[in-house]
């Protein structure tokens, strides 16, 4: 294929990560269709699909661009009243963060949104003309993430996939306290210091129910659906969320999630799950006391 029809994928992937999960699932699907893909922004390239970051990387395009193409995918933005009820403190770099997001916004040629909660938030930002936009939501394949090849073990486990950090993981094993049947919770990514405080309080209190296993965190979907596929019952308590990769591939494996109303996740369970219903801004309690 020659040159001038390459994508530009930019910020160039790197390993591991939500955006790159999803970036490499699309840009495996862009070979199937014979578009050949680059992470050179010096290149012949004939698109631009700039994937979430709206920092430097939109100045440098913005320089490069000179008249081609430019597509915008974009995650969500940072809110003051979510981070209010999660307890995490607000800082002035996220309004200059969301200022860069609703710049790309205004300036890229086509925008992906992830979902229609994820473009209702940003629509506070910068709100795109019709016809100049389209609703993806993040993708996987279907001949990997499946129900085939499920551990069949007999001990319920209830589990989460994804980056925890703030009080993710207290969610979680309060879910698990409440819990009167013996169960593992198995847990895989990254915790960060106060998730990580609180998975070893949480097992240094023995709870007499419940089994934890942590795994840290996995690259490549090979491994992703080898521990998707020993969850029975999948947890994803984030309240705002635009679209969990975690939860399509849970949902691809044919694991039930639960999740709450107030997100992006909410709009894919349809009868693959349960959907906490909560009013906009509820803090997690609601999302606990219903599981």
């Amino acid at each position: 294929m020659r040159e001038q029809y390459k994508v530009l994928i930019w910020p160039p992937p790197r390993s591991g990560g939500g955006p790159t999960n999803a970036i490499l699932r699309v840009t495996n699907e862009l070979r199937q269709y014979r578009v050949a893909c680059t992470a050179n922004v010096l290149s012949l390239w004939r698109v631009a699909l700039l994937n979430v970051g709206a920092g430097i990387r939109l100045d440098i395009l913005r320089l490069l661009r000179l008249g081609r193409r430019l597509v915008y995918r974009v995650d969500g933005c940072y809110s003051r009243r979510i981070f209010e009820r999660q307890g995490r403190p607000w800082l002035t770099t996220y309004e200059h963060i969301n200022a860069r997001i609703a710049s790309a916004l205004a300036t890229a040629d086509f925008v992906i949104y992830q979902s229609h909660f994820a473009k209702q938030h940003l629509d506070m930002l910068y709100e795109r003309p019709a016809g100049i936009y389209d609703i993806v939501p993040n993708g996987v394949d279907l001949e990997l993430f499946s129900p085939a090849g499920r551990s069949g073990d007999s001990l319920p486990t209830l589990g989460c996939i994804g980056k925890f950090r703030a009080n993710r993981i207290k969610v979680l094993t309060d879910i698990s306290r409440h819990l009167p049947i013996q169960h593992r919770l198995l847990l895989v990514g990254r915790l960060d210091e106060q998730c990580l405080q609180d998975l070893e309080t949480f097992r240094s209190s023995k709870p007499a129910n419940c089994e934890v296993k942590y795994v840290s965190h996995v690259v490549g979907d090979e491994q992703l659906v080898r521990w998707h596929r020993q969850i029975d019952c999948f947890l994803h308590p984030v309240i705002g969320d635009t679209c969990s990769n975690a939860v399509v591939e849970a949902l691809a494996c044919g694991t039930p999630v639960i999740v709450p109303r107030w997100s992006g996740s909410s709009e894919l369970v349809g009868q693959g799950g349960i959907v906490i219903e909560q009013p906009p801004w509820e803090d997690y309690q609601a999302f606990v006391h219903s599981c």
